[in-house]
């Protein structure tokens, strides 16, 4: 990846090219020399950089062309290959931090695959076949099936106890509710446990889902929990279908207040 620069010193200036391998970066300076304010031109073809930057802070210019710049120079520079292929790349090591980076940078989840439309006469099977399901879609709208051709992210609310389970929310659906009691309604959530107690899904994680999965696209079923009232059911939802939910799948990116009032 390559960006050019240029260099700004008083009157003087040259024109230099930033590497950007991998985790490091290195700055090549024709000569040797001090300078007060650097600003960078970003070539068409960096998409995630768009505006200019002028940088008053600086350290020292040393020989042989090597550039020691401030803190919070090279940290702004970081941000620009934090991009999401390489956070994508270091799941498996992501912060909080970082994780969070990556989900604010998804507009959407791409569930790409072979599709299979699932029948209501499966559907009432599969609900037979168990003691305790409860019918969760809708019959009204589609219910399709999909083995995934490429990972796809997606966002689960749970609670701390529950953080990897099948139900999971594509991004961009998950953004379109208002509010957390909003979310509760379209997703026809139960939230009252045996007890009587209020549980409500507290925590938010972002989950990558690999190549291979099925999960289930459909549309939450109204419901009528006890002590809970209607339900409206309503919002889009998936399932993962063909293999338990691996907990290495889910990230943790804070609470559900966090993005949703």
């Amino acid at each position: 990846m390559f960006l050019t620069f240029l260099l700004g010193v008083q009157t003087t200036y040259a024109k230099t090219e930033l590497v950007l391998p991998q985790n490091q970066v290195f700055f090549s300076i024709e000569q040797s020399q001090s300078f007060k304010s650097l600003e960078k031109e970003v070539q068409p073809n960096i998409g995630f950089l768009k505006e200019k930057v002028k940088f008053e802070k600086s350290e020292s210019v040393f020989a042989q062309n090597n550039c020691y710049f401030s803190e919070y120079f090279v940290g702004y520079l970081a941000e620009a290959v934090d991009d999401i292929p390489s956070l994508i790349a270091k799941w498996n090591n992501l912060t909080i931090t970082e994780a969070k980076s990556l989900y604010s940078k998804l507009s959407k989840t791409d569930a790409l695959g072979s599709k299979t439309v699932v029948s209501q006469s499966e559907i009432l099977a599969e609900i037979n076949a168990s003691s305790s399901l409860v019918n969760p879609y809708n019959f009204a709208h589609s219910i399709d099936d999909i083995v995934l051709s490429q990972d796809a992210l997606f966002v689960r609310v749970h609670n701390a106890g529950n953080p990897n389970r099948p139900w999971i929310i594509a991004i961009e659906d998950f953004r379109k509710f208002t509010s957390q009691d909003d979310m509760i309604k379209k997703l026809a959530l139960p939230i009252l446990d045996n007890s009587g107690n209020v549980i409500k899904p507290t925590q938010i994680s972002i989950v990558k889902v690999p190549t291979g999965t099925k999960v289930r696209k459909s549309v939450a079923r109204p419901q009528d929990w006890p002590g809970q009232g209607h339900q409206p059911g309503g919002a889009t939802q998936f399932e993962i279908r063909d293999q338990r939910a691996k907990i290495e799948w889910f990230k943790k990116i804070g609470s559900v207040s966090d993005y949703l009032n």
